[in-house]
């Protein structure tokens, strides 16, 4: 089974990019939706710790996702849904997943 620090730090991250994927059909949408997750992470502080635990790492996907899929939604609009989720989550996984590698090995 995955341990807690890699389901935090790499797969919900992954589910934020995919629910962004879902739900986002137009670049300007996504802009919106990447905008809107940077200002709920400004917000952070001010949450309580079992919201922040949970939202924090679905909101960093979402705005992985979008920085990756928004000039890809605005170069060409009709993507399918399986191409929408490779953009979105693919760049999420690599950068999470290289973000845990990073920090967990020693010096």
């Amino acid at each position: 089974m995955i341990s807690g620090i890699g389901f935090a730090f790499v797969i919900m991250p992954c589910i934020g990019a995919c629910i962004l994927a879902v739900l986002v059909r137009d670049w300007r949408l996504g802009a919106a939706a990447a905008f809107g997750a940077l200002g709920v992470l400004a917000l952070a502080e001010f949450l309580s710790e079992p919201v922040r635990l949970i939202a924090l790492p679905l909101i960093m996907g979402i705005v992985i996702g979008a920085t990756f899929l928004i000039p890809r939604l605005a170069m060409r609009s009709d993507v399918d849904i399986w191409e929408r989720l490779l953009w979105a989550m693919v760049p999420t996984f690599i950068i999470t997943f290289l973000f845990l590698l990073i920090n967990t090995s020693g010096p």
